[in-house]
């Protein structure tokens, strides 16, 4: 499986500094990939969903250690923080009405822990 596309969305809001959205050979996309800030420097955060007993889970991951390894290299290799950096405001994220479904979770906005805001 090859990398064909990695797009990325420079956002500074919190540990969260973009979204992530990868394209495998052609025909199949991932979004909801998050590089992220930590204590240790930049991690690749996969896309989660938030489990009835309140835990977070990985939706889709990487099962070997080579692939992960290769796809966390490519996105922090397209990573530039200084190339666009974009707040929320910026970016024409606003927190949300309430009523509107979050395309990360499905979960209404009031309840989703996805957005940045």
């Amino acid at each position: 499986m090859n990398i064909t596309k990695v797009s990325i969305k420079n956002l500074e809001s919190g540990n969260l500094k973009a979204m992530v959205t990868v394209e495998f050979d052609n025909c199949f996309v991932l979004t909801g990939l998050k590089v992220m800030g930590g204590s240790k420097g930049l991690f690749i955060s996969m896309p989660l969903r938030k489990t009835p007993e309140g835990e977070y889970k990985d939706t889709a991951f990487p099962i070997t250690k080579e692939f992960r390894e290769t796809l966390i290299n490519t996105i922090l290799e397209k990573y530039s923080p200084e190339e666009q950096p974009k707040t929320a405001d910026q970016k024409g994220l606003y927190p949300p009405s309430g009523d509107e479904i979050c395309p990360d979770c499905h979960q209404p906005a009031s309840k989703c822990d996805c957005l940045p805001f």
